[in-house]
């Protein structure tokens, strides 16, 4: 990776970023790990490397923002032929509104994998843009930053920590999808008693 990397330079980093952040499946953390040790090495400053790696993040949450705004009202024409698809789709957007900047912010680094999914819903549900964005910059910031600073503290050891990091992470996912559906099921049943 990090010969792509030192061919392509910073450009392909933000396409990364970008790509991976519409759910395309490409590892970008392991592009981010690779980014941080070339910074390391004085290949690239690292302020560029944050900045470049953002910018095709954010640019990627702001499309998948944009078109879910757009696409809503296609959306719930086409739902509110399917009631039970319907009252889903406005519960989420609902929960969304409701504590949405925390959903955002979580799905951009430890539920990453939900993030191009809640840049849609952030859209549709018109949740405020300037919210999602500080939300979306924030959870990014923490994502590219924990990614490349690995990268760069063990850059010495590169197989061994992206190894160790996808684990991670995917422990960390694994435990976080059940902790949110069990808040979603005690806000659910608390609506009931309401």
């Amino acid at each position: 990776m990090t010969d792509l990397l030192t061919a392509y330079g910073l450009p392909l980093l933000a396409l990364t970023t970008f790509a991976a952040s519409l759910a395309l499946p490409i590892p970008a953390f392991l592009v981010l790990l690779s980014a941080g040790a070339l910074a390391a090495s004085g290949s690239f400053a690292p302020v560029a490397v944050g900045l470049s790696a953002l910018a095709g993040a954010i640019a990627a949450d702001q499309c998948g923002y944009h078109f879910g705004h757009h696409i809503a009202p296609l959306l719930h024409r086409t739902l509110g032929r399917h009631p039970r698809s319907n009252r889903l789709l406005t519960r989420a957007e609902r929960l969304l509104c409701d504590h949405g900047g925390l959903g955002v912010f979580l799905s951009r680094w430890l539920l990453a994998p939900l993030g191009p999914y809640i840049n849609l819903l952030s859209g549709t549900a018109d949740l405020p843009w300037h919210r999602f964005t500080i939300w979306a910059m924030a959870g990014r910031t923490l994502w590219i930053g924990l990614y490349c600073g690995l990268g760069f503290i063990f850059a010495h050891n590169l197989p061994q920590i992206a190894t160790t990091a996808h684990n991670a992470s995917t422990v960390l996912m694994l435990l976080a999808l059940p902790a949110l559906a069990a808040l979603l099921l005690h806000h659910r049943r608390n609506n009931r008693r309401r």
